[in-house]
């Protein structure tokens, strides 16, 4: 009776392997495909908000420097992700106090 048991777990492993190697062949392109997509539309739409508020926060240069970097971060990391894209996007400029 042991033998066959052997034989179960063997078999049961490769089973399991298969089924990991599914999923790193079928599964994992299509969910990183997806995640980056996420990603790219999650820092393009915080770059555009934050092109919105910069002109907002007024005299504030404190919050516009705020803004400015927060946006700055979001454009690198578009840029990783997906230069084409980073590339087409307008960034408005800082506005210096006189």
């Amino acid at each position: 009776m042991a033998p066959s048991i052997a034989v179960i777990m063997v078999v049961g492993s490769g089973a399991l392997l298969a089924a990991a190697w599914w999923l790193v062949e079928a599964v994992a392109p299509r969910w990183m495909a997806e995640r980056t997509r996420r990603q790219v539309a999650l820092h393009r739409n915080v770059i555009e908000a934050m092109n919105v508020a910069i002109p907002r926060a007024g005299n504030d240069t404190e919050q516009q420097a705020r803004l400015t970097a927060n946006r700055d971060w979001h454009l690198a990391a578009l840029t990783k992700l997906a230069p084409a894209e980073a590339a087409g996007i307008e960034v408005v400029p800082l506005a210096r106090a006189a």
